[in-house]
């Protein structure tokens, strides 16, 4: 059940309070005697007029003087703390108002360098696309243009393995040739042996009539076959040798082809190294810049919260600037209360 305050009870309450010298104000009783603040109100209104009145009647005027001028005292110094404590609020108003117009100035400041980030971001970031769309394309055709390479590379090596097998195969027929018209120089020597001896016979012959003319032109026959036989062999020897001679240069042209090939692959693999570098230095940016954007709009966050802050304080000040009153200024000595 709701307490319901009585006269009697808020007027034990006003005198106990002004005894101990506190301000007797509606609440400070309220909180005592419960009920309503309208009620209580009533209540203290009509104590003070009693309470005047018992010292209208019963107290003498040099004593009202006197104690009229000791409240006037008390009511000045109080207006004074009073005074005292509003220059402090106003003061400490201006100062926030001052912290709160530096916070907007900053807000404002990070605000417009948050936009030149952004857009100086999205800038950046739109180049590094174009260059990481440009870098892939470029990858791919370098990919494109490493197969190729390893492709020719590969028709390379089997061309020399090719040119290799044929030149095994040349030298063998040139060596089979060699060893021919080494014994076809050896037969013809054999033969011109045997045809000076038979020179030296058919010169005894016509002396001895011993052989005939047909024998002797045979022998020539035998002769002339045989130096044709060495003339041949020679030259398919010489033909041999330049075809073994042009498949070695063959083989120094694929050596050298293949050599260029793993030059230009190994060139190839340092350029895609380079733009894979180039690549992931980019990234590494956009993720600094995505921090720095991150700490800018904390430090932003942080600032509206400080402005909202101040801004409670300085709503806070001017409700308790507009709740205070000003006590009633001290009587003029000389004068008592029924003047």
């Amino acid at each position: 059940m709701e307490k319901v305050a009585t006269f009697e009870a808020v007027a034990q309450v006003c005198n106990r309070l002004e005894q101990e010298n506190r301000r007797v104000s509606g609440r400070a009783v309220l909180a005592e005697t419960g009920g309503s603040l309208a009620t209580v109100l009533q209540y203290i209104k009509e104590w003070k007029a009693r309470k005047g009145a018992l010292l209208a009647v019963e107290i003498p005027g040099d004593l009202q003087q006197s104690l009229l001028r000791a409240l006037g005292q008390v009511a000045q110094g109080a207006t004074e703390q009073a005074q005292a404590e509003l220059e402090e609020m106003q003061q400490r108003e201006q100062e926030l108002l001052d912290a709160l117009k530096t916070a907007e100035k900053r807000i404002e400041e990070l605000t417009q360098e948050l936009a030149q980030q952004k857009s100086q971001g999205d800038k950046e970031r739109q180049e590094n696309e174009k260059a990481l769309a440009v870098t892939a394309q470029r990858n791919a055709d370098l990919a494109q243009q490493l197969d190729e390479v390893k492709r020719q590379n590969t028709l390379l090596v089997q061309q020399g393995e090719e040119a290799r097998t044929a030149a095994a195969k040349a030298q063998m027929q040139v060596e089979r040739a060699d060893r021919a018209a080494e014994k076809a120089e050896q037969q013809l020597k054999t033969i011109s042996e045997e045809a000076s001896s038979l020179r030296r016979q058919l010169g005894e012959s016509e002396k001895s009539q011993a052989v005939t003319t047909s024998q002797a032109e045979a022998l020539h026959a035998q002769v002339a076959n045989l130096q044709k036989q060495v003339e041949e062999g020679k030259s398919e020897s010489d033909n041999l040798r330049r075809k073994l001679g042009e498949l070695a240069s063959e083989i120094s042209e694929t050596k050298q082809g293949r050599v260029r090939a793993e030059q230009k692959v190994a060139d190839l693999a340092d350029q895609m190294a380079l733009m894979n570098s180039q690549i992931e230095e980019r990234r590494q940016n956009a993720g600094e810049y995505r921090q720095e954007l991150a700490d800018l709009r904390r430090e932003l966050i942080e600032e509206k919260n400080s402005r909202r802050a101040a801004e409670a304080t300085v709503n806070d000040l001017r409700q308790r600037l507009s709740s205070k009153k000003p006590y009633p200024p001290a009587p003029p000595e000389g004068r008592d209360r029924k003047e």
